[in-house]
């Protein structure tokens, strides 16, 4: 059989270390380091950008961490990573454990903790070294959850003249995220039930891929569960007090401003090419969690890059179109009649003065940055990348400059 041109092994693949061959020796050490350095060039009222200010900061995105790979031979292998990050106080946290049995050539079968392949550069996100950025582009990478404890099917071939990688998970992961992406409203997310996958296929210097994951999605939220309680007790008290009102109409209300076992689906399809000095990348994916309160999202971005010796010159653009549920407000409005009842109606003016902030994300801004990555070691890189956020929902436009040294050993 032809050996495989895909890449498995996490760092060895996307970085090409030298390490010697796992199957050599029984415990295999890798790592990386990315040392970020930035803040904001635009003024304090634009906004912050990957959680800069106007003071230099290294901490929003300086991270470190250490895999490592236990051959257990007979195709059996352990592999763990541990990750520490600056904007959490540098503890050190173990990102994947999980056990891996290749059944033949071709087929390698997960169980634990791994990474979930939403994205093109999701095995080696963490990794800098990697890719050409100081960080993927957020637009679309910007998700809240990248793990998950599941089980992992591979099947990895060739298909004439092409790679053919596919990846099947199931699984759920239970994770903080920040839904207001300012890092002033953190809660847990629980994705149950996670089922999907993704193909990625190869062909010489030209990559395509697609992913498709369902899951659960369950927050709890006080505040949201507090309103969906009282919009409950409102519709209680329209059926005691209004001839002919149905008790249970604004239940769908009730239900939407809440995430409580939603079904969630994520779509996503990219390709990249490294042809001769030219490289190019693009990504689009889609979010839809239904009878919830997140607002629909699809994203997007392209970046190209030009080699010159060890010098890389690139751009990137990206957009996010977040199309919020406005019409929810509405459809309550529509269906709470006014009573005459002073305690229903105050009910129903306080309910319509929270909705909109349940259903406010909308979003439709576009983001550019520049950039210029030196190659100044075998195992070392230098970056430094411009970047500005147009946002054109409320009119703000921040700035950010950032410096890495990106380090794999």
């Amino acid at each position: 059989m032809k050996k495989h041109t895909f890449k498995v092994s996490l760092l060895a693949a996307a970085v090409g270390l030298a390490a010697g061959s796992a199957m050599a020796t029984e415990l295999r050490i890798d790592g990386f380091a990315n040392i970020v350095a930035g803040q904001m060039i635009s003024d304090s009222e634009d906004g912050s950008l990957y959680g800069y200010d106007e003071d230099l900061s290294f901490s929003p995105e300086t991270n470190y961490g250490i895999q490592f790979r236990g051959d257990l031979d007979d195709g059996l292998s352990i592999t763990g990573q541990i990750v520490g990050r600056g904007n959490e106080d540098y503890d050190a946290k173990v990102t994947w454990a999980y056990l891996t049995y290749e059944i033949s050539d071709e087929l390698s079968l997960k169980a634990g903790r791994s990474r979930v392949p939403y994205f093109m550069y999701s095995d080696f996100l963490d990794i800098g070294y990697a890719y050409h950025w100081i960080r993927p582009p957020q637009a679309v990478y910007d998700l809240g959850f990248e793990n998950q404890d599941g089980i992992t099917l591979d099947y990895l071939t060739e298909i004439g003249d092409w790679s053919s990688r596919v990846t099947v998970m199931v699984g759920r992961s239970d994770s903080d995220v920040d839904l207001d992406g300012d890092g002033t409203n953190e809660s847990r997310i629980r994705i149950l039930n996670q089922v999907g996958g993704a193909w990625s296929v190869n062909y010489d210097w030209f990559t395509a891929r697609i992913a498709y994951f369902t899951s659960r999605v369950d927050i709890p939220v006080d505040d949201l569960a507090t309103l969906s309680q009282g919009i409950k007790d409102y519709d209680a008290g329209l059926a005691l007090a209004v001839p002919g009102y149905q008790a249970g109409t604004l239940d769908d209300t009730a239900d939407k401003v809440v995430y409580d076992q939603d079904m969630a689906q994520f779509a996503g399809i990219g390709f990249s090419a490294d042809y001769d000095n030219i490289i190019a990348v693009a990504e689009y994916t889609q979010v839809r969690i239904d009878d919830a309160p997140l607002e629909d999202r699809d994203t997007w971005y392209i970046s190209a890059g030009y080699r010159i010796n060890q010098f890389t010159v690139f751009g990137t653009y990206e957009k996010y179109n977040y199309n919020a549920k406005t019409d929810e407000v509405e459809k309550f409005a529509n269906a709470a009649p006014i009573t005459g009842v002073p305690a229903l109606d105050g009910a129903r003016a306080g309910i319509l003065a929270g909705l909109p902030d349940v259903f406010s994300g909308e979003k439709d801004s576009e983001g550019m940055g520049i950039g210029v990555r030196y190659n100044f070691h075998p195992s070392a890189a230098i970056k430094v990348e411009l970047n500005q956020l147009d946002n054109k929902t409320d009119n703000t436009k921040p700035q950010s400059i950032a410096v890495a040294t990106n380090i794999v050993f």
